[in-house]
C-alpha cells in the first residue's frame, strides 16, 4: 500500500479558509450529519419536560458565549469536517471494522458532556460496548492538555463519561459509564481524504447521471464504475483509519494502566474492553491482508500530541 508522507503541519485558524475540496465535502457531509443527531426532545416521556427544557436552555446560554473564545470560523467548520469525515469512515468504509457504528449524540452531550461522537461496536456474545470519541484538529496543546485534564479526573474518581441522551438499536437513555478518547489529524491527512471522498461523491453522481441518460455503453460510461472502485479502495486503505486507531489504542492502554495503579478496577475494566475491541480491529484487519500504517501515523502532527498527552497522564 502507498504510504501517505504528510510534510505540513496541522491546521492553522489563521489559515482563514478550508480548501476547494474540503469547503464542497463540508457542503454534503456536514448538514447530512447534524440532521442524525440524537434529538432532546424525544426523551420527554423518560426526562420530564421540565429537565428537557432546563437542558436545552443550558445549552442555549452556552452557545450564546461560543464566539468569544477567539476560535476562527474556519477552525471551526474543520473540527466538524473532521467529525463527519470519521463518521463516514466508519459507516461507509469500515475504519472501525463491519460490527462498528457511529452514533451523533445531541447538542446536549456534544456541549456539556464534550462528546463528538459515540461508537456502538457488536460484540460476538451479541452485547455491545460504546466509546466517546472527542474530536481535536487544532494546533492548541492547551486544548488537548484540558481534554486529557478532565479525562484523568474522571479515571480518579472513577465515573468515567456520561452520555445523557443516547439512543441506538439497543437503548434509549442514560449511558454510562463510557470510556472517552480524544482522536484528530493533521491538515494534510484530512486535506488527503476529504479529496478522496468528495471524489466518490461526485463519481457516484456522475455514474447515475450517465444510466439515466442511458450512456453506461459509452466509454465514459464503462471507465466510470472503475475509477469508483479504485477510489472506493483508495478510501478503504486510507491511513487516516491508522492514526485514529492507533490514537485510540495508546490512550486506551495508559488509561488501563493508570486506573489499575490507582485501584480503579472497574474503570480499568471498562478501558480494557475498549482496548481489546480496538486490537482486534487492527488484528482482522491485519489478517485480511492490510498493512498497519505506522509511518503515517507517526508523522501525523495530531497523533504526536495526543500520545504525548495521553502518556502525560500516566508519567510516561
Amino acid at each position: 500500500m502507498k504510504r501517505f508522507n504528510p510534510e505540513g503541519t496541522m491546521f492553522s485558524p489563521s489559515a482563514e479558509r478550508l480548501s476547494e475540496s474540503e469547503e464542497a465535502l463540508y457542503g454534503v457531509l456536514v448538514p447530512e450529519l447534524r440532521a442524525r443527531a440524537i434529538k432532546m426532545d424525544e426523551f420527554r416521556d423518560l426526562y420530564g419536560d421540565a429537565k428537557v427544557d432546563e437542558d436545552k436552555k443550558y445549552i442555549e446560554t452556552v452557545e450564546r458565549n461560543f464566539g468569544r473564545g477567539g476560535e476562527s470560523e474556519a477552525s471551526k467548520k474543520m473540527g466538524a469536517l473532521f467529525e463527519a469525515v470519521v463518521d463516514a469512515g466508519i459507516r461507509e468504509n469500515d475504519f472501525m471494522g463491519p460490527d462498528a457504528m457511529p452514533i451523533v449524540p445531541s447538542r446536549y452531550d456534544d456541549i456539556v458532556n464534550k462528546v463528538d461522537s459515540i461508537v456502538e461496536f457488536e460484540e460476538k456474545g451479541g452485547g455491545v460496548a460504546h466509546v466517546a470519541l472527542g474530536i481535536d484538529v487544532s494546533t492548541s496543546e492547551i486544548s488537548l492538555a484540558r481534554k486529557f485534564s478532565a479525562i484523568r479526573s474522571s479515571i480518579e474518581k472513577g465515573d468515567l463519561s456520561t452520555v445523557r441522551y443516547f439512543k441506538s438499536d439497543t437503548m434509549r437513555g442514560e449511558l454510562r459509564p463510557v470510556v472517552r478518547v480524544v482522536i484528530g489529524a493533521d491538515d494534510r491527512m484530512v486535506k488527503d481524504i476529504s479529496d478522496l471522498m468528495l471524489r466518490a461523491i461526485r463519481m457516484k453522481d456522475a455514474i447515475a447521471k450517465s444510466r439515466a441518460e442511458g450512456g453506461e455503453q459509452s466509454e465514459i460510461g464503462k471507465r466510470l464504475p472503475q475509477d469508483f472502485a479504485r477510489n472506493r479502495n483508495a478510501l478503504a486503505e486510507h491511513p487516516i483509519q491508522w492514526v485514529v486507531l492507533l490514537e485510540m489504542k495508546e490512550q486506551l492502554e495508559v488509561f488501563t494502566s493508570y486506573a489499575h495503579s490507582l485501584g480503579k478496577e472497574r474503570v480499568a475494566e471498562e478501558c480494557a474492553k475498549i482496548l481489546h475491541i480496538v486490537e482486534k480491529v487492527i488484528d482482522d484487519k491485519r489478517s485480511e491482508g492490510e498493512e498497519i500504517d505506522r509511518t503515517a501515523a507517526e508523522e501525523d502532527k495530531m497523533f504526536q500530541l495526543i500520545r504525548s498527552e495521553a502518556r502525560k497522564i500516566h508519567g510516561l
